[in-house]
C-alpha cells in the first residue's frame, strides 16, 4: 500500500511506514456477505400444464450445479469482479465420458481480454473474446501433434522471454516474479502459453423455418441434419437464406506465426461461452472498476497519517 518512493523517502528520516488495512476488512464483508446469500436456481412454471416440466428443469439445474461446484466459481467470479471489476465464468460441454457433459467453472480475470467497443453487460455485442492458458508442452503437442514443432519452438521463445526455458516462477501483483518459486525446485518442464480466439463474422446461411418446429425454429439448416432434411423434403419446414452471425473459435500459441486451428464453434447456440461478472463500469470507456477503486485516497491517507503521528 505504500508506494517505493514514500517508503524509502521515510526510511531515509527514520519514520516507519505504518499500514492499517481498511480495504481488506470492507472486502471481506461484501464477500462473504455473498458466501451467506448463496441460492440455487428455480424454473417457474408460465402455465399450470408446465409444472412437471418446470421441477425437472429446477431438479437438473440443481445437479448440474452440484457436480460442478457451480457455486463456489460464481464466489470466485465474484471475488475478482469486488476487487478489480470484472470476473469470469466459463460455460460450456466436454465429450470426455469420465466428466460431467455439462462444466460451469471460473477464469481467472488476467487471462481474459475482450472487445472493447462491446457496450453490453454479457458481451453479446463483442466481436472477439481472447482466453490465455499456459500448458505444460507434452499435452499442448498431444493435442495438436501435427504442429509439435512449432509447438517445441513456441515453448522455447516463451522461457526465454520469462528468464527460463523449463520453469517459471509466481507473478505479484506488484508486477515482480519471483524465479525461486518452490514449484521451480520441484518439476523442471516446459510450458507453452496457448490463446483461444472466439470471434464473430458475418455470413450468409441457409435457415429452416415452419410451424411446430420448436427449438429448430431459426436454425442453420444442415443438409447433413437427416431429421432437417426430412422436414423439408415431406415440406413440414422450408428453408431461407439470411445474413447470421457466425461464431468462430482459432487457437494458436504465443511465439506462432500461424494458427493451430480455426474453425466454427461447435455450440449451435451461436455464442461464446464466456460470461463476465461486473461490479461497475465507467459512463466513458466502460472500463471496469471495483470497490478498491473508491476506498484508496482513504487508505492512503489513514496511513500517511498514522505514520507520521508513530
Amino acid at each position: 500500500q505504500w508506494e517505493a518512493e514514500d517508503n524509502q523517502s521515510l526510511e531515509n528520516r527514520g519514520q516507519r511506514a505504518l499500514t492499517i488495512n481498511r480495504i481488506k476488512p470492507a472486502l471481506d464483508w461484501i464477500l462473504g456477505t455473498e458466501k451467506r446469500i448463496r441460492i440455487d436456481g428455480r424454473v417457474l412454471p408460465r402455465t399450470a400444464d408446465d409444472s412437471q416440466g418446470a421441477e425437472v428443469k429446477t431438479k437438473l439445474m440443481k445437479y448440474i450445479s452440484d457436480v460442478n461446484m457451480s457455486p463456489f466459481h460464481r464466489s470466485r467470479a465474484f471475488s475478482d469482479s469486488a476487487i478489480s471489476g470484472l470476473g469470469w465464468l466459463e460455460l460450456g460441454l466436454r465429450d470426455d465420458p469420465e466428466e460431467e457433459p455439462i462444466y460451469y467453472r471460473y477464469e481467472d480475470w488476467r487471462n481474459m481480454w475482450y472487445d472493447p467497443f462491446a457496450v453490453e453487460l454479457d458481451l453479446s455485442d463483442a466481436r472477439y473474446i481472447f482466453r490465455r492458458k499456459e500448458v505444460d508442452l507434452d499435452i499442448a503437442v498431444a493435442m495438436f501433434p501435427e504442429h509439435a514443432a512449432s509447438l517445441r519452438a513456441a515453448a522455447i521463445k516463451y522461457g526465454e522471454s520469462h528468464g527460463d526455458s523449463t520453469a517459471y516462477g509466481i507473478d505479484h501483483d506488484d508486477g515482480t516474479r519471483d524465479e525461486n518459486d518452490d514449484r521451480d525446485t520441484l518439476s523442471h518442464r516446459s510450458r507453452v502459453s496457448l490463446v483461444e480466439c472466439w470471434y464473430v463474422l458475418p455470413e450468409k446461411r441457409t435457415m429452416i423455418t415452419g410451424e411446430g418446429l420448436g427449438t429448430l425454429a431459426s436454425r442453420v439448416y444442415r443438409e447433413d441434419n437427416e431429421h432437417m432434411k426430412a422436414l423439408v423434403e415431406k415440406g413440414y419446414a422450408s428453408t431461407f437464406d439470411a445474413l447470421r452471425k457466425v461464431v468462430r473459435c482459432m487457437m494458436f500459441a504465443e511465439g506462432m506465426n500461424h494458427p493451430l486451428q480455426d474453425a466454427e464453434s461447435p455450440y449451435t447456440h451461436n455464442r461464446i461461452p464466456f460470461v463476465p461478472v461486473w461490479a461497475y463500469r465507467r459512463k466513458k470507456g466502460a472500463e471496469p472498476y471495483g470497490v478498491v477503486r473508491n476506498q484508496v485516497d482513504i487508505q492512503d491517507d489513514l496511513n500517511k497519517r498514522h505514520s507520521k503521528a508513530l
